[in-house]
């Protein structure tokens, strides 16, 4: 297993996609969690797009609510 941090534009679930195109990847790991629904209306799922985009098979494993929790703390880069 291999782990590559790039700083991209645009959307993530694309650069995925293509990132593991590149590797030959033959699975694609994803995690998710259950947004609000108002802001479902304006934000993608990240996980939902490689589902559609990625030519991988895609592993999408839910967060644990504790986990998710504990997001909020992670402080933000600029």
């Amino acid at each position: 297993a291999s782990c590559r941090v790039q700083p991209r534009w645009g959307r993530s679930e694309l650069h995925l996609a293509q990132m593991a195109e590149a590797e030959g990847a033959d699975l694609v790991v994803t995690s998710t969690r259950r947004l609000p629904r108002w802001r479902r209306w304006f934000r993608r799922s990240v996980a939902q797009g490689l589902l559609e985009s990625a030519s991988a098979n895609v592993v999408v494993v839910p967060t644990a609510p504790e986990a998710a929790a504990s997001f909020s703390r992670v402080p933000v880069l600029r």
